[in-house]
């Protein structure tokens, strides 16, 4: 009896290449091209959420006001913001509370660049503030840098609350 072994292949599937003078595109500009992208339109938040003068903290029916500062910059033309607010979730109960809430800003410039002409980003209110993104500032123009302070008006209801700490998450994105 002679002796036999056992060979296993791997075929590998073959794509055909066309061939042509010069190298292949690289990856790279396309990279550099979405990250400079990403730079030309920019919402920063420049503050943190703080109580208006005289306010201290949440407290169920009653009502709290507070200001946060946003800027944008955009080398892209027209944006907007949207602006939403969760629920408030207890930390230990898990229980949900909808609070009534506004939004409000006024109008603003965008920073003037020589030759082109001076564009308003107009002022915002938004009456119910849910967790449904709404759309609030808007700009435009060649290029904008402008900030704002906005003003969030809060009021838990104060009935079938249970003793624990709740959070909620306010959300400002632009397009």
């Amino acid at each position: 009896m002679s002796p036999t072994t056992d060979t296993t292949t791997t075929t590998v599937p073959t794509v055909p290449i066309a061939t042509a003078t010069g190298s292949a595109p690289s990856p790279v500009p396309a990279a550099r091209a979405a990250a400079a992208a990403d730079s030309l339109l920019d919402l920063k938040v420049t503050g943190d959420l703080l109580p208006q003068a005289g306010q201290g903290a949440l407290t169920p029916g009653i009502p709290w006001a507070g200001n946060m500062k946003f800027a944008v910059v955009s080398a892209l033309g027209n944006w907007t913001t949207t602006v939403s607010l969760s629920p408030f979730r207890g930390r230990d109960t898990g229980r949900t509370v909808t609070p009534n809430a506004t939004y409000s800003a006024p109008e603003t410039n965008c920073a003037p660049i020589a030759l082109l002409p001076l564009k308003k980003s107009p002022s915002v209110n938004i009456p119910k503030l849910t967790a449904t993104p709404v759309d609030a500032k808007t700009g435009g123009g060649v290029a904008c840098l402008t900030d704002w302070t906005a003003t969030i008006t809060i009021m838990v209801p104060n009935d079938n609350l249970l003793a624990d700490t709740y959070t909620a998450t306010l959300t400002h994105s632009i397009y």
